[in-house]
């Protein structure tokens, strides 16, 4: 449960700092994409058990976690950037 608390205080964080106009505007939708995918990851996989009922789950899981891991380090990246 850190890892989303941790993303979303980097975000908020990132919106303090200016910079160029198109990296401000690819930092707000790679936000936008990550927020959406984290709200449906964390509705359909958030205290998930690993049981045999929940196979099918936990594999979409996983292949959501997967898809929000490179958002999360581009958003980091970029705010960095955008940060200098």
């Amino acid at each position: 449960m850190k890892k989303p608390i941790f993303i979303i205080a980097a975000l908020l964080g990132g919106l303090a700092f200016s910079g160029c106009q198109s990296k401000q505007e690819k930092l707000s939708k790679l936000q936008a994409e990550y927020n959406a995918r984290l709200a449906t990851y964390t509705s359909d996989c958030y205290g998930l058990a690993l049981d045999q009922q929940n196979k099918a789950r936990v594999a979409k899981c996983k292949a959501e976690e997967e898809k929000i891991e490179p958002l999360q380090k581009q958003i980091v990246e970029l705010q960095h950037e955008i940060a200098k």
